[in-house]
Parts: C-alpha cells; structure tokens; sequence
C-alpha cells in the first residue's frame, strides 16, 4: 500500500514526497530491493546524484542479476561528470545483459557509452 502511494507521487513528479515515502519503506526493509530503487530514482530526479549513487549501488547489491540500478548509476555519474566511471559501469550493463529481455537495458547503456564517447571527441577537437 505505501509503496503504491510512493510510486504515484514518483508517477506525478512528487519526488521529494516519494523519497520520503520510500526512505520510510527501505527503513522497514532493507532487504528490498525495490525500495532503495524507488527512493534512488527519487532523489535522482531531484538532483541529488551523489546520495542516488550510493543507493543504486545498494540496490544492485541486493539483486546481482538486475542492470537497472547500476544503469542509473551510471546516469547519475554522467549528470555529475564522472565520465570514466560511468563508462565503466555502462560496460558491465553491456555485458551483463545477455538475456534477450534485458535488450532495452543494453541499449540504453551502449546509447549512453557513444554520447560520452561523442562528448569526450568534442572536447578534444575544442582544445586542439
């Protein structure tokens, strides 16, 4: 029920009233996966990249087999320009998604690789 009340307040861009909603549920369980992925995703989208970071990192720890967390990670390493960590992370996602459900997933990540990759060409030439 509360994680429900969570994701539509996530859902009509109420973050910081989600956040609280999930920091509240991943209090109750950490053991959850899902809770720590709802409040990352929240403070992610309210800017606090290093905290999401920290909170992927502990949902992806909690389910080994799922490249969402540390995809989002990666979104929030680039947001915060740590581009050699976020490619990284974006090459485990690559190579962690074998499955054939987990396409979407790799080719966000190699979508994401070629714009840091594009970003750091850029760069280049502008100093050249």
């Amino acid at each position: 029920m509360l994680y429900a009340m969570g994701h539509q307040m996530y859902s009509q861009a109420r973050y910081r009233d989600a956040a609280i909603v999930f920091g509240y549920l991943s209090g109750l369980d950490g053991r959850d996966a899902r809770f720590f992925n709802a409040l990352a995703s929240s403070l992610q989208m309210l800017g606090r990249y290093g905290d999401a970071i920290t909170l992927h990192a502990l949902a992806s720890v909690e389910d080994l087999d799922d490249p969402k967390p540390t995809l989002h990670a990666a979104e929030c390493l680039i947001a915060v320009g740590r581009l050699p960590e976020a490619t990284e992370m974006l090459e485990n996602v690559v190579a962690d998604c074998v499955l054939p459900e987990l396409a979407p997933f790799k080719e966000r990540a190699e979508a994401l690789k070629g714009l840091i990759a594009a970003k750091r060409h850029a760069s280049q030439g502008a100093a050249a």
